[in-house]
């Protein structure tokens, strides 16, 4: 499966994106940041590095893991649209669960791939004269919305949307 291959892809990159940030960081690392761009709290490089590490298994676990059991998820934990169309047939079921899925995965690799960005302007930050975010994270958090958003949409209206009988 192409979002499977996609996902653990993008699981390896984001691994080894914290071995090279591990290298890159100084001893000091900002590790949040108030609404202006400031530090309001620092870490030092070792907690930085696990940190990121355990956001990035969280997302692994949780949404990789959410996608492995789509197949044996009570159906009522499963909440897609037209769901009762879904459900009425054994071969729509299966479908609907394969569908959901293709888009755990695809909504893990839009959140691993958010964070690694969240990572590099951390990265970036910390190597400042004065330590500070700027507008980039906006425009990260904002292109990861309209991905969020868009899957869902297109999920929502055209992607579950039960098909004409025929």
């Amino acid at each position: 499966m192409i979002a499977r291959g996609v996902f653990g892809a993008t699981a390896g990159a984001y691994a080894m994106l914290l071995l090279i940030v591990a290298g890159l960081l100084p001893g000091r690392v900002p590790m949040h940041f108030d609404a202006s761009g400031d530090v309001d709290r620092w870490a030092g490089r070792t907690e930085a590095v696990v940190t990121f590490g355990l956001v990035g298994l969280f997302v692994v676990a949780a949404l990789g893991g959410t996608a492995a059991a789509a197949g044996r998820i009570p159906l009522s934990l499963v909440n897609v649209p037209h769901k009762s169309w879904w459900t009425a047939e054994p071969a729509r079921e299966r479908r609907m669960r394969e569908m959901l899925r293709v888009d755990m995965y695809r909504l893990g690799t839009a959140t691993l791939i958010f964070f690694g960005v969240l990572v590099v302007l951390t990265v970036r930050a910390a190597r400042l004269a004065t330590p500070h975010l700027d507008a980039w994270l906006w425009v990260a958090v904002g292109l990861y919305l309209a991905v969020v958003v868009g899957l869902l949409v297109h999920d929502s209206r055209v992607r579950y949307r039960p098909e004409p009988a025929g």
